[in-house]
């Protein structure tokens, strides 16, 4: 019985440790997709950005992830992608302006692929306090 009580100690010391390790190459990673990012390394950065993804159980960098994302979907055409991104994003956003923000260029997604009747809905599901200037540009889209 002895013995059994050494290893339950080992496992929840390991496992310990492990979940603080992960947290600080979290804090580590999102730092450096961060610094590639606006160095102009995409590629790595996206790279980097997915990895963390992955490994982010409390969703600490989740929606700054998913936002970023999504614009790299955009510039490279994977319109699905990007739609799947900015509905995470948009979700996982605290904020009323960000969620707008989401919510237009949503809608410029669905312009691009001519889905116009989806473009619509889109704007007419925002907040009556959108920018009324450009939900009209976009409407005159559609």
């Amino acid at each position: 019985m002895h013995w059994k009580m050494k290893w339950i100690g080992l496992f929840i010391a390991v496992t310990s440790i492990w979940g603080s390790l992960v947290s600080q190459t979290l804090d580590r990673a999102f730092a450096f997709a961060e610094a590639q990012h606006h160095a102009g390394q995409f590629e790595t950065a996206e790279k980097t950005y997915k990895r963390i993804l992955y490994f982010d159980q409390d969703n600490r960098y989740r929606g700054r992830c998913m936002e970023v994302l999504a614009g790299y979907a955009l510039q490279q055409g994977k319109y699905v992608d990007a739609l799947n991104y900015l509905d995470q994003a948009y979700f996982l956003s605290g904020s009323d302006e960000q969620r707008q923000e989401f919510q237009f260029q949503r809608v410029r997604v669905f312009i691009e692929t001519g889905a116009w009747p989806k473009a619509l809905a889109e704007i007419y599901q925002m907040d009556s306090e959108a920018d009324s200037r450009r939900v009209a540009l976009y409407e005159g889209y559609c």
